[in-house]
């Protein structure tokens, strides 16, 4: 959950492409395992403006499929089988760059797709086969950890998921020095700018100086330039979360509750505080709001909760309080504006509870929906069951 923008940018790097078609097309064509009789393209936005509306295609059935997306820029998008998205089953489709005036012949499976074509997506194929042996090193360590959660009881998932956040940064540094060296011979192939999205936040101004300026404006410059506002957002939450631990002061900070009125967080001052960073999109957070109404209730007085909805609309936000029926105090963050309170305390993933002290010291930081969290309560309020 720590990984999500890991998790994008590799399954465009790994699985991901380009195209060209004429005009401004992308023509994509080819084969690709799971593919119906109906193709759905999905925009995908990473700098927070809203993305064009899908775009839906007839296709042959067993996996053929032959498209031109209509496009105003470059963009990301999510190719998959119509039946499959409407429900919401599990790899219905793959990440694909699409590029005005550019054609790909794309095959393989959802997982991993080959790309022939104009010469932008046969460079964009070859350095994701010069990063094959790093993707295949995340694939054994996103099994072992999906094993090793599995395993673990639910009260000790929390630790598990810590314990491999240093894992995955180290086979992401690696990823990003071998894309850093391929670079180096392959700095005028507009293909490249793309594979510069799968470093880490730090070695995005290395990896820039690596390319020529023709590339870093290029026919691929419309998608970076959507994602590095994205990367260095992340660059700051890390930096964030690392101030964010056991016995530091919580920041204080002033958000608007539901009803329009400032709310500071040290106005609780004295008393147990929940921060609960949670969004009406976020299917976790949802699932896990009874167990919350029951500790609420359970332990009612001797502690409060502050609920800040992110990545939310005012009125989805105050939809999804009113449908749950959350007693308890509820603020609104909107993410990128001052105070922006998501990134001030470094959360990269939802939910995520942190557990203030009566004397704004946080007491623990819980990512995930696990029980760990209930636990605590049940520890810190001598209460056990």
């Amino acid at each position: 959950m720590k990984h999500f923008l890991f998790t994008i940018t590799m399954a465009l790097i790994g699985f991901g492409a380009t195209a060209q078609a004429q005009n401004n097309k992308c023509h994509i064509y080819g084969n690709v395992e799971g593919i119906g009789d109906s193709v759905l393209v999905k925009f995908i936005s990473l700098s927070g403006q809203s993305a064009p509306a899908p775009q839906k295609f007839k296709a042959e059935g067993n996996g053929k499929f032959d498209i031109n997306i209509a496009l105003d820029k470059a963009s990301i998008v999510y190719i998959c089988d119509a039946k499959r998205m409407k429900e919401r089953q599990m790899s219905a489709g793959f990440s694909f760059y699409a590029i005005p005036g550019e054609e790909a012949n794309v095959t393989g499976n959802m997982e991993k797709q080959t790309y022939t074509g104009t010469t932008f997506y046969k460079q964009l194929n070859a350095g994701h086969e010069a990063m094959a042996k790093y993707n295949d090193k995340i694939k054994a360590l996103t099994k072992e950890y999906s094993k090793a959660t599995n395993a673990a009881p639910k009260e000790k998932r929390d630790s598990v998921r810590e314990s491999f956040n240093p894992k995955f940064d180290k086979v992401r540094h690696e990823l990003g020095e071998g894309i850093l060296n391929y670079l180096k011979s392959h700095s005028d192939e507009d293909a490249s700018l793309l594979l510069l999205m799968g470093v880490d936040e730090s070695q995005i101004e290395e990896g820039e100086k690596l390319l020529t300026q023709s590339v870093l404006t290029g026919k691929a410059s419309a998608v970076y330039n959507d994602y590095k506002p994205m990367a260095k957002h992340q660059a700051e939450l890390k930096k964030n979360a690392n101030a964010i631990v056991d016995n530091a002061d919580a920041p204080d900070f002033t958000l608007q509750d539901i009803n329009g009125k400032p709310f500071t967080l040290s106005s609780l001052r004295g008393q147990y505080v929940i921060l609960d960073f949670w969004g009406s999109w976020c299917g976790w957070c949802i699932k896990d709001m009874p167990k919350m109404k029951e500790y609420y209730n359970k332990y009612k007085g001797k502690f409060q909760i502050v609920g800040v909805d992110c990545n939310d609309s005012p009125e989805k936000w105050k939809a999804a309080v009113e449908k749950e029926q959350l007693p308890w105090l509820h603020v609104y963050n909107k993410t990128g504006v001052d105070p922006d309170v998501s990134a001030l305390y470094g959360i990269q993933a939802y939910p995520t509870k942190i557990v203030v002290s009566p004397e704004g010291k946080i007491v623990k930081v819980a990512v995930g929906e696990g029980e760990d969290f209930y636990n605590l309560l049940d520890t810190l309020f001598n209460k056990k069951d």
